[in-house]
């Protein structure tokens, strides 16, 4: 639950840095790498987060995240967000720029990250965007399995088809996952796009 959600909705409605959070997850594995190169926009992202849970002396869940964006001008671009959950489904998401202190002080906390470079495919005539994610290979390519993010504006009773060839997809859902279903998306995060903290590595 999270207390005053109908004003925190209100608000996010007026601050441009709020949103509302809305978006249809997904993993699978890429038929052509190729079709990559026909994103938007291309940016390489490397993130650490901090997740609070729900307690009896707290109103709700929370996640704290730093993140490092690098795009085609090789400028990086740092941001900080706080996302909560909101009644009804979603986050409310609140993003503002920061900088590099900032982004290394909270990197200090974590234990792990996430690295991989995000495909962005604006989807035609909607405010919607497919963002497909992957981890390099270190030798020119990207791993075979990415992670698709769908964000959504309003209620969406279709999903559109997606920019590119995939297979063996699993959507994320948490109430009607199998337990396999589960246990792949866990390992999917785990093994491919987590990072340990690489400040331990320097000390």
């Amino acid at each position: 639950m999270i207390i005053n959600s109908l004003y925190l909705t209100r608000v996010a409605m007026e601050d441009a840095s709020t949103q509302v959070e809305k978006e249809h997850e997904f993993y699978a594995k890429i038929v052509d790498e190729r079709e990559l190169a026909q994103a938007s926009s291309i940016i390489k992202i490397e993130q650490y987060g901090v997740f609070v849970p729900h307690t009896d002396a707290n109103c709700c869940s929370g996640q704290f995240r730093v993140r490092k964006s690098i795009t085609d001008d090789g400028e990086p671009v740092y941001t900080f967000a706080t996302k909560t959950p909101i009644e009804g489904g979603g986050k409310l998401e609140t993003e503002i720029e920061t900088n590099e202190a900032h982004f290394i002080q909270l990197m200090n906390v974590c234990d792990s990250g996430m690295v991989y470079t995000r495909h962005i495919f604006p989807i035609a005539g909607t405010d919607m965007k497919w963002e497909i994610d992957c981890v390099e290979t270190g030798t020119g390519g990207f791993r075979e399995t990415v992670k698709i993010d769908l964000e959504i504006r309003g209620e969406v009773t279709e999903i559109p088809p997606f920019p590119i060839q995939l297979e063996n997809i699993i959507v994320k859902n948490n109430e009607t996952n199998s337990d396999e279903e589960r246990a792949q998306i866990k390992n999917i995060v785990e093994t491919l796009f987590r990072v340990p903290n690489p400040l331990l590595r320097s000390k």
